[in-house]
């Protein structure tokens, strides 16, 4: 039986997407610019904190930040939407940070980054290898597929 607490959030979570997904646009908008904004505030407070850990770890000896810098990876890479059978693996090293994508037929997809130290950089790192491993993962997934506009063909647009 769920709690009353998470019986109210689901509630007003339906609430929202019936509203966000009339076919009033103008009774719609209000709502998702609200969700939005509430979105966006959660991600600059998530990036705020993970900035602070950063800074802060900055004195520490370098196994024990690129510890941090591979749990933040974890942390992104759990946001990625992985297919079914792939996975991934993040380590930290003396040097840096290695990030391997295992797909489903055996292949293994090797990143590594050396941070700088620095944490605006670093935190930038682990966004972009958070995004590296989406395009990996679309690129793979989508090989050979014909896409609507032709890119994987010779058609013309």
């Amino acid at each position: 039986m769920l709690g009353d607490e998470v019986k109210k959030k689901l509630l007003e979570e339906k609430d929202i997407l019936e509203q966000a997904g009339q076919k009033s646009e103008s009774k719609a908008k209000p709502v998702i610019e609200q969700v939005m904004k509430e979105k966006e505030k959660v991600e600059e407070k998530k990036e705020t904190d993970y900035l602070t850990l950063l800074h802060d770890a900055r004195g520490y000896p370098l196994s024990s930040y690129n510890k941090l810098l591979a749990n933040l990876l974890l942390a992104r890479l759990k946001e990625v939407d992985f297919p079914r059978d792939w996975g991934y693996q993040v380590s930290p090293t003396d040097i840096g940070v290695v990030m391997e994508i295992y797909s489903p037929i055996g292949k293994i997809y090797r990143a590594a980054f050396k941070p700088t130290g620095e944490a605006k950089y670093d935190l930038n790192a682990i966004n972009t290898y958070g995004i590296r491993a989406e395009n990996t993962i679309d690129r793979i997934t989508h090989q050979g597929q014909k896409s609507p506009h032709g890119e994987n063909s010779n058609e013309t647009r």
